[in-house]
């Protein structure tokens, strides 16, 4: 009987199942142009198309469960000897083959199309046609069942479609905590649960009304269920985190991270004038225990301020603003690329990192508390990434990367994810067939999913391109844009390890102390090019100066390292102005000891913020040119082989990395 009933809802309704079927197929259509890495703003097309598909399976649907209509007292299948579950085995089965059916045939298609292994590609339409069936079927199903004609289904869909779609808007009406399901990086969670209620008001419905015909019950249950659903949009991100901390717990090299107040980093200067109306302050921030190889990822945090009295006066979280971690040096910190904050360690040992991380507080309460002493608390959800497996992608192959020009500098953009599952966190170079590589980029999403998830990525046009980019002016990219063509792309892939949360407790502190202070010495003007010039060499005594200890030939106070050592990279901040540099050239003498060698007197001096969280004052070699934001090779200081008793000053040896033109 279950065959029969099929057969027959195939034989009256295979003209909508061929409407529906050509639309799937112009959809498949439109995402095989689209390619594995479309243009930006060129998808729309291909999501509204897919909507289209989702109502006609639905309109499918109802048209199939109200063949045999469970509403009313005027159905003759009622009085006839047909066992009702048999009825209802053939629903289900008709929703499986006439409406999924040609849906996986499409997303196999389009996955191995987009490059995926044959088992990833089935894996990825079998996931999707499972979501389609919980998140759009079931729905329609229900609905269906608990209406008597298609102008009420049609009625209780549109209703729960505004329901669907408003709520998520409704949410940003309340306080932000709550308001968390539109963020990427935990959004997986709401969209779970949401479809746990609808499988589970289903499980209820559908033999509640087959077996039983209590129709106002389920109508009841179901528009509970919806209201549930709505319900769900407003998550807190605490208990949408806590998801994630379940299946991925804190345990071993996680456990021993720890995120405090930085003590040693001091306030931030800024080398330009500080705007009156300025409400942003910057809190130093030490993360202890950052373990090898891996990527700590802050998804939301909240921040509490209190007074002497320990009364909570200020309350606010990622929503309030967008916050970001300003590196104090050049490496390892790195910017998500969407939301959130991330740090990186990409040395073979544990290490301490140091940030300064901004927020802009209401102008009226900075005011009014600029002056006092007060506590700042933090708990941050925390993401630890772990560096996986590497492979490489022919960077000959079209379909792999986009030629583009970003601000003057030749870029690619890397598609990795056919032969993959999307990664959290990845790194990428490039590699010549000499054997030479660049200098890595890395990148991170907001994407808290794991991975069980995120198995229809394959299926996916428009996903992250991740952008890599050449700086052919560069010693330190040997690789050039012109050699793309015979390289290759090197990808690292970084995995979550553990989903936890840690807690920031500062001293009692005036948060004026915590906004940045101007320094007049230094200007920094971004896109500018600051060079000291040609060498301009004097004669060593006519350089002397009343604070400088003379040279001896008996005695030398000087107490400097007979070589060069290299002291790491760094990132320049500002220009130190000439009148300031000259000035502090007796008072540097007096400290170490001895002359500055007469071939750096006239050098230019620039700030650089280093990845220990000091910031120091380099010199810039005659006939360098820099930029503000340039990651530059920094030099400690020795003593000359030219002069006695004189001195080789810190210097910059190398621009790893130009700043972008203006």
């Amino acid at each position: 009987m279950v065959i029969h009933i099929f057969r027959k809802d195939l034989r009256l309704l295979w003209p909508w199942i061929l409407a529906a079927g050509l639309l799937q197929l112009v959809r498949l259509v439109i995402g095989l142009r689209l390619g594995i890495a479309p243009e930006m703003g060129s998808t729309g097309l291909y999501g509204y198309w897919g909507f289209a598909c989702a109502l006609a399976s639905q309109l499918i649907i109802v048209l199939a469960v109200q063949q045999e209509s469970l509403v009313g007292t005027r159905q003759d299948w009622l009085v006839r000897p047909v066992v009702r579950a048999q009825v209802l085995l053939a629903k289900l089965l008709f929703v499986v083959v006439a409406v999924q059916a040609p849906v996986f045939v499409f997303d196999l298609v389009l996955a191995l199309e987009h490059g995926a292994p044959v088992m990833t590609a089935v894996m990825a339409a079998l996931f999707n046609g499972l979501e389609q069936i919980v998140t759009i079927d079931l729905i329609a199903f229900i609905t269906a069942a608990v209406t008597e004609n298609l102008q009420q289904a049609i009625i209780f869909l549109l209703a729960i479609f505004i329901v669907k779609i408003s709520a998520p808007e409704l949410s940003r009406l309340l306080p932000d905590e709550l308001y968390s399901y539109r963020r990427p990086a935990i959004a997986w969670v709401p969209a779970m649960i949401m479809g746990l209620v609808t499988l589970s008001a289903a499980c209820v419905i559908a033999p509640l009304q087959y077996f039983r015909r209590k129709t106002a019950a389920s109508r009841a249950l179901w528009v509970a269920a919806i209201a549930l659903l709505a319900v769900i949009n407003f998550l807190p991100w605490d208990t949408a985190f806590a998801f994630d901390s379940l299946l991925l717990p804190s345990d071993g090299p996680a456990n021993a991270i720890s995120m405090a107040y930085g003590t040693g980093i001091g306030r931030k200067i800024s080398p330009r004038p500080v705007p009156a109306d300025d409400s942003t302050i910057y809190l130093p921030v030490h993360i202890a225990n950052m373990p090898a190889h891996s990527i700590v990822r802050i998804g939301n945090y909240r921040l509490s301020i209190s007074d002497n009295n320990g009364q909570v006066i200020y309350r606010a979280d990622m929503a309030n603003y967008f916050p970001m971690w300003e590196r104090v040096g050049p490496r390892p910190t790195l910017p998500d690329q969407m939301f959130g904050m991330a740090a990186q360690n990409p040395q073979s040992h544990p290490m301490a990192l140091d940030f300064y991380q901004s927020a802009v507080l209401p102008r009226q309460f900075l005011q009014l508390w600029k002056s006092r002493q007060v506590r700042l608390n933090l708990v941050y959800s925390v993401g630890l990434f772990q560096r996986g497996g590497v492979k490489t992608i022919p960077a000959a192959e079209g379909s792999q990367y986009l030629p583009h020009e970003f601000m003057g500098r030749p870029q690619f953009g890397v598609w990795c994810y056919a032969a993959a599952e999307a990664p959290h966190c990845q790194t990428e170079s490039v590699e010549n067939q000499a054997g030479q590589r660049n200098p890595e980029e890395t990148w991170c999403f907001p994407d808290f999913t794991p991975r069980w998830a995120k198995l229809t990525a394959p299926l996916e046009p428009a996903r992250q391109v991740v952008w890599y980019s050449f700086f052919d002016n560069s010693e330190n990219f040997p690789v050039k844009s012109d050699q793309a063509g015979q390289s290759h792309f090197v990808l690292t892939t970084y995995e979550p390890e553990a989903y936890f949360t840690r807690e920031y407790n500062s001293p009692k502190i005036r948060l004026g102390d915590l906004t940045q202070q101007f320094d007049p010495r230094f200007e920094a003007k971004p896109g500018k090019e600051y060079s000291a010039g040609a060498v301009q060499a004097a004669a060593p005594h006519a350089q002397r100066h009343a604070h400088a200890p003379a040279p001896s030939s008996t005695a030398c106070a000087l107490n400097q390292p007979g070589l060069p050592t290299p002291m790491g990279i760094g990132t320049i901040i500002g220009i130190e102005t000439p009148a300031a540099a000259r000035a502090e050239i007796p008072k540097r003498e007096a400290r170490l000891g001895g002359a500055i060698d007469p071939q750096y007197v006239n050098d230019m001096r620039a700030l650089v913020s280093r990845s220990n969280a000091r910031l120091r004052i380099f010199d810039v070699p005659a006939g360098m040119k820099v930029r503000i934001g340039d990651r530059v090779a920094l030099q400690d200081s020795y003593r000359s082989k030219k002069q006695p008793c004189s001195y080789i000053p810190i210097l910059i040896t190398a621009v790893l990395r130009p700043a972008p033109p203006q």
